[in-house]
């Protein structure tokens, strides 16, 4: 039973990474949203991105891998890190292979962002400040392999948190002020300005995210306060 429910939740991860970049990448290449503000995507169409795309074309198919490769490598850094050994050892060579995929897919992704969406552009061009992001990337990334190499697993790992945070907030960059940019006509889409709550209902929301938030983070320090150090294979660890 427990390597059938390891295969479950190996399987469910692997989905929802997968999912979760083809979401993204919908987001930033465009829905075709109609006049009621409402879409419907078809699993595929041509598999070209344009008016009427489907869930999966060429570049959401790009964004899927990259939130894989990411993610997967994100996790043997993190398992490089909690624990020891042999495994330690099997994470660190996975991440290295890891890493080289990553580094080819976001070297792909960046232009495919631009040629799916030339627009992505137009905030990056205004304000030229903000062309740190993609160093910041680059850094990252390099920032990965050089910790990574001299056995640094905590430094390697942060720099893929970074990594991850940035590519986010390059995405939001490129979207603002646009939440859901519209394939078909540019005067559909949804941005902060026409999804605007009232001012009540920003407030009320305001106190209870404070409120949620607090909780989030006192539930994050008491787990990693709870899991802290490398796990022990022997006495009270898994048993991998």
């Amino acid at each position: 039973w427990r390597s059938f429910f390891d295969g479950l939740f190996f399987i469910s991860s692997l989905l929802l990474a997968i999912f979760y970049g083809a979401a993204l990448a919908n987001v930033i290449r465009g829905v075709p949203l109609g006049e009621d503000g409402y879409f419907f995507l078809p699993l595929w169409t041509n598999w070209r991105v344009g008016p009427a795309p489907g869930i999966l074309d060429w570049y959401t198919v790009i964004g899927a891998l990259v939130a894989l490769v990411a993610m997967s490598l994100h996790g043997a850094l993190y398992l490089a890190v909690k624990t020891e050994g042999g495994l330690q050892q099997r994470s660190r060579a996975a991440a290295r292979v890891l890493w080289i995929a990553l580094l080819a897919l976001t070297v792909v992704s960046l232009p495919a962002s631009v040629i799916a969406r030339p627009d992505t552009l137009g905030n990056y061009r205004a304000y030229p400040v903000l062309l740190a992001v993609p160093v910041v990337v680059l850094l990252a990334l390099s920032g990965m392999l050089y910790f990574s190499g001299r056995s640094d697993d905590r430094k390697a790992f942060a720099c893929s948190c970074t990594y991850l945070t940035v590519m986010l907030v390059g995405a939001a960059i490129a979207l603002y002020p646009r939440l859901l940019p519209s394939s078909s006509d540019a005067s559909r889409d949804i941005i902060i300005q026409n999804a605007l709550s009232g001012p009540h209902t920003l407030r009320v929301g305001l106190v209870w995210w404070a409120f949620g938030m607090c909780l989030a983070v006192m539930y994050f320090i008491i787990v990693y306060r709870m899991f802290k150090g490398k796990v022990s294979l022997t006495s009270g660890g898994y048993d991998h």
